[in-house]
């Protein structure tokens, strides 16, 4: 699943992203991908920074939190990946993004 936010700021839509690997999308060494990978299978979560490839050839950092998610038994199934990329936007920031308490 890939939200507004994050078609805005890849510049890319949602079917762009669909089939791909995570190493395909990401800008990173691969002793970065293994620690979280590593981490992640073993139900804890990971926090870090990541860049992110943009459609036309340009890059964004972004801190990027990863949770394991388990739909049934103990092993995780699906990992949710939360990029927070409104620090390198100037046009977010001084913006409030907002909580679900002020809801």
């Amino acid at each position: 699943y890939m939200n507004r936010a994050t078609e805005k700021n890849l510049n890319m839509r949602q079917e762009d992203a669909l089939g791909k690997t995570l190493q395909e999308q990401l800008v990173a060494d691969s002793v970065q991908i293994n620690t979280m990978g590593s981490s992640l299978l073993r139900g804890r979560e990971w926090s870090g920074p990541m860049t992110l490839k943009k459609k036309p050839s340009e890059t964004v950092v972004s801190s990027c939190k990863a949770v394991p998610f388990s739909c049934a038994g103990r092993m995780p199934t699906h990992f949710i990946l939360v990029f927070d990329t409104s620090s390198m936007d100037p046009n977010i920031l001084g913006q409030s993004r907002g909580s679900v308490h002020s809801i």
